[in-house]
């Protein structure tokens, strides 16, 4: 069945970070939202090619902006029938995830997602112009890091992604989604009323409530 798309729901956290000059550990740190990043997409991805969803699409994304602001984010588009449903679908994504964590697998595969990207940026960096170089460069000292160029990362990166661990992940992840500041959002054509405010918070709450089922199958964790 399709969907008439009208709106978007989201639930999201944010909280504030203190500026500090970027190290190892922080780069870890990053690399570890990004593979929770990619695991939660693949989730998100495979629940919507096995089973009917509320929604039409959904995506999920954690980091920090300008060294100064913290977010995790979980937004799915759908129509204005669907909001509930939807809101239901995103909180046990993430509410399963922070009970059971990730799987082995799971993170097999967003490591070597992420070691192809890095080979391929090496592979293809002799072919970028000048002027998309130049933008990199400044990007990444508007936002305070230090660049490197694609054989500096690999060589960063590629053994830190070995030295990763399903707990590096999992602490990672719940870290995120421990700060109790939560944004819930509905747009679009959907039309709550004047208590829509009410309504949406009631629902949070009682899905707050709900121990989850894992998403991945027990033996999937060896």
């Amino acid at each position: 069945m399709g969907h008439t798309v009208q709106g978007f729901v989201s639930i999201e956290t944010f909280w504030d970070v203190s500026p500090e000059t970027p190290s190892i550990k922080d780069e870890k740190e990053e690399i570890v939202k990004i593979i929770g990043n990619l695991i939660v997409g693949y989730r998100l991805q495979q629940a919507q090619e096995t089973v009917e969803q509320p929604y039409a699409g959904a995506r999920y994304s954690a980091g920090i902006v300008a060294r100064r602001i913290g977010y995790g984010s979980i937004m799915g588009v759908t129509d204005s029938k669907s909001w509930v449903k939807t809101l239901q679908v995103l909180h046990e994504t993430i509410g399963s995830a922070r009970l059971y964590g990730f799987t082995a697998k799971e993170i097999t595969r967003a490591k070597k997602e992420i070691q192809a990207s890095l080979e391929t940026d090496v592979q293809t960096e002799s072919s970028l112009h000048s002027r998309v170089i130049a933008e990199r460069i400044v990007n990444h000292f508007v936002d305070g890091d230090v660049y490197m160029s694609p054989m500096q990362e690999r060589a960063l990166y590629g053994p830190m992604l070995d030295e990763i661990t399903i707990e590096d992940i999992n602490k990672g992840f719940n870290k995120i989604w421990e700060n109790t500041s939560r944004l819930i959002s509905v747009t679009g054509d959907t039309s709550l009323g004047e208590g829509g405010k009410a309504e949406i918070k009631h629902l949070y709450d009682s899905l707050s409530k709900i121990n989850y089922e894992p998403k991945i199958d027990e033996k999937d964790k060896r």
